[in-house]
């Protein structure tokens, strides 16, 4: 993991952003990724029962750089010092069983809405790959946010269809910086499959 930041609600609630990059020559599969908030005394603070949202990054191809995002929930007395990522379980498929992947997918045009009477914004922006006829393999869109200093702030995940993001985000938030992803594939059961994780066999 290359960088991590969240922000924090009163009751508890962490919603969280995280930047991935791979440098294997291989693509990597099946991650599982496991965020953690600490607590001041240095220890894992115990998540609620059935609440967390970790990130989803069943595929990420050599030198890929992708944001990912998540939730937490904590008791709300619990003071959380930093957040720890951890990518477990992965297996390496060859480069080509993603031939017929688009070469590059971004998010471009990046727009958002002044909140509304409830505090609610909206973010938006365009898909573009290259080629830009290959259809996407089972896409979710992950939305970072920053503040002025650069440092991530806020992360959140949507399976719309395309990426568009409405909540109420945090008010240190420097729209200059936002960034939206695309990340691809499908985990597959036992040993990695290259036609299941590239959308081939569906």
């Amino acid at each position: 993991m290359a960088e991590i930041g969240y922000s924090r609600t009163n009751t508890g609630r962490i919603d969280f952003g995280l930047i991935a990059r791979s440098d294997c020559p291989s693509a990597a599969v099946n991650n599982i990724v496991n965020v953690r908030a600490i607590g001041a005394d240095g220890k894992p603070i115990a998540n609620a029962p059935g609440t967390a949202l970790q990130p989803r990054l069943p595929v990420i191809l050599p030198g890929q750089r992708l944001g990912l995002a998540g939730t937490l929930l904590v008791d709300r007395a619990t003071k959380v010092s930093r957040l720890t990522a951890t990518i477990s379980d992965s297996q390496a498929l060859p480069v080509s069983e993603f031939s017929t992947w688009a070469r590059t997918v971004t998010v471009t045009d990046l727009k958002h809405t002044q909140p509304d009477a409830s505090g609610l914004s909206t973010v938006t922006g365009t898909v573009v790959s290259n080629p830009d006829r290959v259809n996407l393999c089972n896409p979710d869109f992950n939305l970072i946010l920053r503040n002025k200093d650069n440092k991530i702030i806020y992360g959140m995940t949507t399976t719309k269809g395309e990426p568009t993001f409405e909540e109420r985000f945090p008010d240190t938030t420097d729209y200059t910086k936002t960034e939206a992803y695309v990340v691809q594939g499908v985990f597959t059961l036992g040993h990695a499959s290259g036609a299941r994780a590239s959308c081939r066999s569906q």
